[in-house]
């Protein structure tokens, strides 16, 4: 399915299953069926509501306790396209069991980490400050996730035009590319400041996920939806021309479809749970 129709099947369904009954606000115009009502656009009244409306019944119970995660709620997560919200369903009620969750990825090509711990909402660089939405690790190895949903690419172009970002762009950025020269190809290595600066105007999100992987027990995983052409051709483009062998094994593109059908596997006892996710995102 084209991107773009992906998206507004996407945002239909949404609509007409917004359980709020309600259409919710989008840059002061009203009338969005696939956006929950808030009475303020504060965090609070976001959160109050995708607690309510938003979230699956095997889900719910959790939410009361996760400071962490309302601390890091993003401005639009009352959107219910959201992919941070998506990612709370899915992976919270899989977070009581980090083995199993461990035991997931490890079908899919990541290492296996004995004893791991997860994370919402992660950032593992403070200097370089990419957050990751979903994180599992122990001392030794470490799986980053990167989720999306109805967003029509990864961020190509780094806008900001700060002298910090500049210092990234001219010594941060390169620093890291030589740290990890394993993930690239030949053509990278010729003329790393090149590289850089077009990831820089091209590749920006990708190029900076990928990044994180700085050893053998290292992997990011791109979690988006199969019927997503844009995605999936982004993804493509930039570990084709920049990426070596070894670089594309840890760096990974997986759909949800996928990434559900091992989870299956792994938790049996959850037939009902993933009928229901998948139901709320992924079929119509």
């Amino acid at each position: 399915m084209k991107t773009i129709k992906f998206i507004n099947e996407a945002k239909k369904h949404h609509a007409k299953n917004n359980k709020s009954g309600k259409a919710g606000c989008y840059r002061g115009r009203s009338g969005y069926a696939h956006i929950l009502p808030i009475d303020s656009d504060t965090k609070e009244a976001k959160w109050d509501a995708i607690k309510k409306y938003g979230l699956l019944e095997a889900v719910k119970q959790y939410a009361k306790d996760d400071t962490s995660f309302y601390n890091h709620l993003h401005h639009l997560a009352h959107h219910l396209t959201s992919s941070q919200i998506m990612c709370y369903n899915f992976f919270r009620p899989l977070k009581e069991h980090p083995q199993n969750l461990a035991a997931v990825f490890l079908s899919l090509g990541a290492t296996y980490i004995q004893d791991p711990k997860c994370k919402f909402e992660y950032m593992p660089n403070k200097e370089e400050q990419t957050n990751y939405d979903f994180y599992i690790d122990n001392k030794n190895a470490h799986i980053y996730c990167e989720i999306k949903y109805t967003e029509a690419c990864f961020g190509k172009e780094c806008r900001a035009r700060t002298e910090s970002w500049k210092d990234r762009q001219e010594n941060l950025y390169p620093s890291l590319v030589r740290s990890t020269l394993m993930l690239w190809n030949d053509e990278v290595k010729k003329d790393i400041p090149n590289f850089v600066d077009i990831c820089m105007k091209n590749y920006y999100q990708l190029f900076r996920n990928a990044l994180s992987t700085k050893g053998d027990n290292d992997y990011v995983f791109f979690i988006c939806p199969q019927e997503s052409e844009g995605l999936q051709k982004s993804y493509t483009d930039f570990v084709t021309k920049y990426m070596s062998d070894y670089g594309k094994k840890h760096v990974q593109f997986v759909t949800w479809e996928d990434l559900i059908k091992h989870a299956r596997k792994e938790f049996t006892d959850k037939k009902d749970f993933f009928d229901a996710f998948e139901d709320k995102y992924l079929n119509f």
